[in-house]
Formats: structure tokens, C-alpha cells, sequence
């Protein structure tokens, strides 16, 4: 019980900023004792450095460690694609696993994306819906060119833009590339 009254860092007085304050080691500014963390084995505690400069420490500290490991790999490349080359040759089952995961961690974050895209566009998922099933069916044909470059479907996967997702069986069928400068100049307006 006499814990309670000595320690700052569990009087709720003291926590709330009514109480005293202490110096920040760092910033040495008096900050009230609310701003500072937990720190058990501290004598008042309360940890020396107030949360901001916690805070600011930590991202210097985070900074710092991933640069040294950008230089590092960068240094290091050619042999860790070798070890993870040799690795895939004497474990593939592990190698296959692990691939397995990584994919589906990654499709996991693809699929909801674009679920809350279909969310979020429904006039758009279902005329993408109906072309697709005609594409499928047969009763829409793909065309063997883009219609503004005329790149050959074989060289580009062909896409259908909607011009207006009320008329969803009107497309433009365009490669991947025209397609964006179509939507950019769009956005620009």
C-alpha cells in the first residue's frame, strides 16, 4: 500500500499531470510525470526521457538500423542469392512451402483490396462481370489489336475500358499501356 503513495507512476494524481513534474533527460524541459513512461526499476518509476523523445530516439535508432542493412545487402547480394539458389536446390518441399505462404500472405492482401474496391464500385464489378462471361461464353469477341495503337494482342494482354458502367457491354478493347495513358488523361482531366 505505501507503494502506491511513493511511486509516481501509480499515483493516478501524479499521472494525470495534477502531480509534480520531472526533467526530461533528453530535451531537459520540466514535463509533468504524465508524459513519461513506466519504468519499474527507475527510483521515481518513471522512465528519464519523456515520450517524445522516446519517440524521436527510436525513429533515429530504426533509421539508422535500416540503412545499415540496405548497405549491407547491397555489399552481401550476390552471395545471399546464392545460398537461397543452393537452399532451393536441397530443400525444395521446405523451399515450396515457404513459397506457398508468402503467396498467399501476399493474395490474402490482393484479395482485399480488391473486395473493397467491389465494395466501394459496384456498377463497375458487375459490367466487368458481364464482359468477362461473355468473353467466356464466346458471345464477345476479343479483337486481334488495340484500338488506339494497334499493338497485337499477342505482344499485349488486351483490356475492356468502360466508357460509362451504365452501358456495360460498350468497351474499348486496349492494351495495357494505352489503357493507362486513357485513365491519365482522364484523372487530368
Amino acid at each position: 500500500m505505501t507503494e502506491i503513495l511513493t511511486n509516481p507512476s501509480l499515483d493516478p494524481k501524479m499521472r494525470a499531470g495534477i502531480g509534480p513534474e520531472k526533467r526530461c533527460s533528453a530535451c531537459r524541459k520540466m514535463v509533468p510525470a504524465a508524459e513519461f513512461t513506466i519504468a519499474r526499476g527507475k527510483p521515481d518509476g518513471l522512465s528519464a526521457q519523456c515520450r517524445e523523445c522516446q519517440a524521436a530516439s527510436r525513429r533515429r535508432r530504426v533509421g539508422k538500423i535500416h540503412l545499415r542493412n540496405q548497405r549491407w545487402y547491397a555489399r552481401n547480394r550476390r552471395a545471399i542469392k546464392q545460398k537461397v539458389a543452393a537452399y532451393k536446390v536441397a530443400h525444395p518441399e521446405q523451399y515450396r512451402e515457404y513459397a506457398r505462404r508468402a503467396n498467399e500472405r501476399r493474395r490474402g492482401a490482393l484479395n482485399k483490396k480488391l473486395d473493397e474496391y467491389s465494395a466501394s464500385h459496384p456498377k463497375a464489378r458487375k459490367a466487368r462481370g458481364m464482359v468477362n462471361a461473355r468473353v467466356r461464353h464466346g458471345t464477345m469477341v476479343v479483337p486481334d489489336a488495340c484500338e488506339i495503337c494497334g499493338r497485337p494482342r499477342q505482344e499485349w494482354r488486351l483490356v475492356g475500358h468502360h466508357e460509362d458502367y451504365d452501358k456495360p457491354l460498350a468497351v474499348r478493347w486496349l492494351c495495357h499501356r494505352c489503357h493507362k495513358q486513357l485513365h491519365r488523361a482522364i484523372k487530368e482531366g
